[in-house]
C-alpha cells in the first residue's frame, strides 16, 4: 500500500510541476481560467457583504454598497468571459484594478471612522496601498496577467516538488 501512495505522489508531483510550467509559459490561458474563477468569487463576496450588511449590529452603508458594486462586477464579469473572448483576460485586469481602488477608497473610509483606535494607521495603510497598486493594474493590465500567472505557476511547481519530495519517504 505504501508503495502505491509513493507511485501516487510521484504522479501528482511531476503533474503540479507541468502544471506550474504550462501556466508560467501560456499566460493569456492562465488568465481566462483566473478570470473565470475570479468572477465567480467576486459575486460570492458581494453576496457575503450584502448578507454581512444585514445582519451585523452596525450596519455601515459601505459595506452594503462594496456589496452591490461586487456581485455587479461579479456578474459583469462573467457575462464578457462567456460572450467576450480574449477580451475577458484584459477586462479582468482592468476591472480588478478599479475593485482594487474602490476597496483602498474603502480601507480609508473605515480609517477614518477608527480614527481614534489602534486600527486606524494599519487600515489607512491598507487603503493607500490598495488605491496605488488598483492604479497600477488599470494604466498597464498586462502587469497583473503576468504577475498572477507567474505566482502561480512558482506555486505549483513548489507545491508540487514538495508532494514529489515526500512520495519517496519511508516510514521508519
Amino acid at each position: 500500500m505504501t508503495k502505491y501512495f509513493s507511485l501516487l505522489g510521484f504522479v501528482f508531483g511531476c503533474f503540479l510541476v507541468g502544471l506550474g510550467i504550462v501556466c508560467m509559459l501560456y499566460p493569456t490561458k492562465t488568465m481566462l481560467t483566473i478570470s473565470l474563477f475570479a468572477a465567480f468569487l467576486v459575486f460570492l463576496v458581494g453576496i457575503g457583504y450584502v448578507y454581512y450588511y444585514f445582519h451585523s449590529f452596525r450596519r455601515l452603508y459601505w459595506i452594503l454598497i462594496d456589496g452591490i458594486v461586487s456581485i455587479v462586477l461579479g456578474f459583469v464579469l462573467m457575462v464578457t468571459l462567456f460572450f467576450g473572448g480574449d477580451f475577458g483576460e484584459n477586462l479582468l485586469c482592468i476591472v480588478l484594478g478599479f475593485w482594487s481602488i474602490f476597496k483602498g477608497v474603502v480601507w480609508i473610509l473605515v480609517a477614518l471612522n477608527l480614527r481614534y483606535s489602534t486600527g486606524f494607521i494599519p487600515s489607512l495603510s491598507v487603503g493607500i496601498i490598495l488605491s496605488v497598486l488598483g492604479l497600477i493594474f488599470v494604466v498597464f493590465p498586462e502587469i497583473l496577467a503576468f504577475l498572477l500567472s507567474v505566482v502561480i505557476g512558482l506555486s505549483l511547481i513548489i507545491f508540487g516538488s514538495v508532494v514529489f519530495g515526500f512520495s519517496f519517504r519511508r516510514k521508519i
